[in-house]
């Protein structure tokens, strides 16, 4: 009887160190390509690795490194042909600095859907958020004030308009 994928159990890195007989730090080792280890032992954990099929659990990854790796762009919609341009800008540019983006909307017309996100972020998957915000919206400094690092835009500013200052700099 093959097995479901709901009873499949999620390999870990325990297992593996397990599975090839070595240490949780050398089984990490070879997942991070990093360590003194000879080389049959490097092949004999990358071999138990690739028979048993784990992968990186990146949250767990991203919870020891202390970043994502994504930033989050949050526009009103992606159907004006301007904000589609700024995905596709911050897109390169986060590429170029080995980030990945999240493209999210919120409903467009009132500050609600903005303030609604801004409320609901999580920092366990995305490092900050630009906030693209249409000229309709009406946000405070209180609405931004928020304890992870956000930058606020509207269409046709050069310099942040949301609140008194950009909370952080892109890492790029």
């Amino acid at each position: 009887m093959s097995e479901t994928k709901q009873d499949k159990k999620r390999i870990t890195l325990r297992d593996v160190a397990e599975e090839a007989g070595v240490s949780l730090k050398t089984a990490s080792n070879v997942i991070n390509n990093s360590g003194r280890m000879t080389e049959s032992t490097r092949e004999k954990v990358q071999g138990v690795i690739d028979r048993l099929g784990y992968r990186v659990n990146v949250a767990a990854r991203n919870l020891n490194r202390g970043n994502t790796g994504f930033i989050t762009l949050a526009v009103p919609s992606l159907t004006a042909p301007y904000l589609a341009e700024l995905a596709n800008r911050v897109i390169d540019a986060a590429r170029l600095h080995d980030y990945s983006v999240y493209v999210t909307t919120y409903a467009e017309g009132s500050a609600s859907g903005a303030r609604a996100l801004l409320e609901g972020f999580n920092t366990t998957v995305s490092d900050g958020m630009i906030l693209s915000i249409s000229e309709v919206e009406d946000l405070s400094p209180e609405d931004l004030d928020v304890d992870y690092p956000t930058m606020c835009r509207k269409p046709g500013r050069r310099r942040n308009t949301c609140s008194t200052a950009v909370r952080f700099e892109l890492p790029w």
